[in-house]
């Protein structure tokens, strides 16, 4: 009943989310609102979304953290970030540590006291224009794939957002 509850939860904030991204014109506003909302939907302790500049490197838009103080930077691995530009498609991990993760990526996320990650691309038009990036610091459990698929799911209705307030600037 515990997990059935903490489903139910998700996906009526995810609607939520839905409900409110369709109306926030400033980009700025949208992306920040929308990384406090992962951020509490996912019990995650940081949500970082990243837009691709025009050299088409990965720029971080809006950071939420759990605690909102600004103790450190928050780190995104730029491994998963890649993988997930060149993949067109979204990145779970779960306990770093595990064998089958690639060392070299295990290692710099264990090193950033990762456990798990989640990372979507925002697409456009089959473009990747950013990416979402999610993550759990050690202790804290981990994403499984129905919170990948949720994260997905509300991350192309965010893409919709992403572009229709871009061209609400370039109009203005």
């Amino acid at each position: 009943v515990g997990m059935l509850r903490i489903d139910y939860e998700k996906l009526r904030m995810g609607q939520e989310l839905l409900q409110n991204i369709g109306t926030e014109r400033n980009l700025h506003k949208l992306l920040s609102y929308i990384s406090k909302q992962f951020v509490r939907m996912f019990m995650a302790d940081n949500c970082v979304i990243l837009l691709l500049n025009s050299k088409g490197i990965f720029e971080a838009k809006a950071v939420q953290s759990i605690d909102n103080a600004d103790v450190a930077p928050v780190s995104v691995s730029q491994t998963v970030l890649k993988e997930v530009k060149s993949s067109k498609s979204a990145v779970l991990l779960t306990d770093t540590a595990s064998e089958e993760d690639n060392i070299s990526q295990a290692s710099s996320l264990m090193m950033m006291g990762v456990q798990s990650v989640m990372c979507s691309p925002i697409l456009h038009d089959g473009h990747v224009i950013g990416a979402v990036h999610v993550d759990l610091r050690k202790g804290q459990g981990s994403f499984c794939k129905k919170d990948l698929q949720l994260l997905g799911g509300i991350v192309t209705y965010v893409a919709m957002a992403v572009a229709n307030a871009g061209l609400t600037q370039k109009i203005e």
